[in-house]
């Protein structure tokens, strides 16, 4: 090579060269120290307060619950997806109470015992976040040169649902942790020497099964482990795959031992997950298009569109120039897509597992260019600005930590109502639930026969229309008709779905109600939108409705838990 190769000019050398083993641990654990300072930051969204006592995220008080109340990790009795995140959290759960964190005793409130609760799992998954990044960025070092290890990592460090969900007491990015683990054992089974592959292939089972006994998707692990043994040397691909198989099966039953001592719940819980996620839940996704195109928006907010383009040509040059680990993560991708994109329920949180092989894809790629030479080195400084830069627009990682760390909108609404309406009747258009301001200290309360019963006990002026004969039904027209309370709330979790839909009855409700009622407030930002009478437009109809709404983001459903937009209307004064 030319003495003036710029591949050897002195400030390439500490990004071309490789890491010490010493070097790879200190930079991961910084990494790991940056990512999860980043994950804490906002990680006191929504908790019980004096307001509430649940958590403003759907899912928490049921997760809390259930590790909190399970009496071992074999005895859960709650196996829609598997349980170490359970047991996991059920462990800092007892530490907390040991150590104070939970608090206990007959004067605590109960906002504040879920609260510690909460926190518990919060931090798990914080935590497991923050150890994701630094999993990739080793995976990384171990393919790629400093820069690309360093930018893959930091794509995955920024992603915007990657950040949320992290702070979340969910079990999905505990999953996504261990998806990245079985993806660094993937490259040990590809590159450790012949003597010791069936061992790592029995470590990569037991990780596979862990994420497996996690979410239950990441039992698609085990496709790729095969193809990598099968790759790298199919003169012990017998026993390598029989050690993929019962270290699978061991570390699933680690995870979920109750699929032996409950089998029957777990039966039940599982044919019921498969159900759900073939049927729809409700009409969230009612009416959109399929998975397969679905899950691509969702990739774009959960990575951002920049990051998701270069990860995916990355991970395609590396399949094009035959590297090794290359096709076992492109299987597990397709694989997993598949499964997903043929689902009628399509969360944003369900294409998680994929980030960190996007990760990989996008650290690869960066890292090919940069060793090509230094004008080359244009092109990787202007992807790695624009996805440096994502950070701070609308829908970036930035944006959304600071809306986690102000008051939730509902929380101001609720606030402002109090003041506002004082003691007069507000109506509901559903059954109130995490989308309603906290009017009442249950909104969170599982079953919505228990909430409408805590409503009726807790505050006589709060109204959700129920007919003396039939079922109660969302959107009503009644609630404006019959009922004709004062005021009127609903949030764009209760306007969103219904609008797109055409769902009739919320179309007569809300033509109905913009002829009687005037919009009094719109709650967004962490901020109150007052309109007086020189400001409100003449007629509110359900088309300026639908533009407030849609002037506020995330619109993704489980990305707008952290900030829906509340609307509240009072009923216009007869003359």
């Amino acid at each position: 090579m030319a003495a003036n190769s710029p591949i050897e000019s002195p400030p390439l050398k500490p990004f071309l060269n490789p890491l010490s083993g010493r070097a790879r641990a200190l930079l991961a654990i910084a990494i790991f120290l940056i990512a999860l300072g980043l994950r804490i930051v906002g990680i006191g969204w929504g908790m019980p307060n004096e307001m509430r006592n649940q958590s403003l995220h759907p899912d928490e008080t049921l997760n809390m619950l259930v590790a909190d109340e399970m009496a071992a990790p074999w005895h859960v009795g709650f196996y829609n997806y598997g349980t170490l995140y359970f047991t996991a959290t059920k462990i800092v759960m007892q530490m907390g109470k040991a150590y104070g964190w939970v608090p206990t005793g007959e004067t605590t409130a109960e906002w504040q015992y879920l609260g510690g609760l909460t926190m518990s799992g919060r931090v798990i998954s914080a935590t497991c976040g923050a150890a994701t990044i630094a999993v990739v960025f080793l995976l990384l070092a171990s393919l790629t040169n400093l820069l690309g290890a360093i930018t893959g990592c930091f794509a995955l460090l920024i992603a915007p649902g990657h950040v949320v969900h992290s702070r979340f007491a969910t079990s999905d990015i505990t999953a996504v942790l261990l998806i990245a683990i079985a993806a660094f054992m993937i490259w040990r089974i590809l590159h450790v020497p012949e003597e010791q592959r069936v061992k790592n292939a029995a470590l990569f089972g037991l990780v596979a099964g862990m994420a497996a006994g996690t979410k239950y998707t990441g039992a698609l692990l085990i496709l790729s482990g095969l193809w990598a043994l099968w790759s790298v040397d199919r003169g012990q691909f017998v026993r390598g795959s029989c050690a993929i198989g019962i270290g699978a099966i061991v570390g699933f039953l680690l995870a979920t031992p109750g699929v032996i001592a409950q089998f029957s719940l777990f039966r039940r819980d599982f044919l019921y997950e498969i159900a759900h996620t073939a049927e729809g839940h409700g009409i969230v996704f009612a009416n959109t298009p399929s998975g397969f195109a679905y899950h691509l928006v969702n990739l774009v907010a959960a990575f951002g569109m920049v990051a998701l383009v270069l990860a995916v040509i990355g991970l395609g040059v590396a399949v094009f120039k035959r590297e090794k680990w290359a096709i076992p993560f492109v299987i597990f991708c397709v694989a997993y897509f598949i499964v997903i994109g043929r689902a009628e329920v399509k969360f944003l949180r369900y294409v998680f597992p994929l980030l960190p092989f996007l990760a990989v894809g996008f650290g690869y790629l960066v890292g090919q260019i940069h060793a090509k030479g230094k004008y080359w080195r244009i092109l990787n400084m202007v992807a790695i600005l624009a996805v440096g830069f994502s950070m701070r627009t609308e829908n970036g990682a930035i944006r959304l930590s600071a809306f986690m760390a102000t008051e939730d909108p509902r929380d101001i609404a609720a606030r402002w109502i109090k003041s506002n309406a004082q003691e007069q009747t507000i109506g509901f258009v559903m059954d109130p639930w995490f989308w309603s301001p906290p009017l009442f200290a249950n909104t969170g309360l599982l079953g919505a026969d228990n909430r409408l019963r805590a409503m009726h006990e807790e505050n006589h002026s709060l109204i959700r229309y129920i007919p003396s004969e039939g079922p109660r039904k969302e959107w009503d027209p009644r609630i404006v008709t019959v009922a004709q309370p004062e005021w009127i709330t609903f949030s764009s979790f209760e306007f969103y779905d219904h609008d797109r839909i055409n769902q009739p009855d919320f179309v007569e409700c809300i033509d109905r109600l913009t002829e009687t009622y005037d919009l009094a407030a719109v709650v967004w930002g962490g901020s109150v939108y007052e309109a007086d009478n020189e400001t409100r437009p003449s007629q509110v109809d359900r088309a300026i409705v639908r533009n407030i709404i849609l002037r506020g983001y995330p619109l993704l459903h489980d990305m707008m838990y952290i900030q829906p937009t509340v609307c509240i209307f009072r009923k216009r004064p007869t003359n």
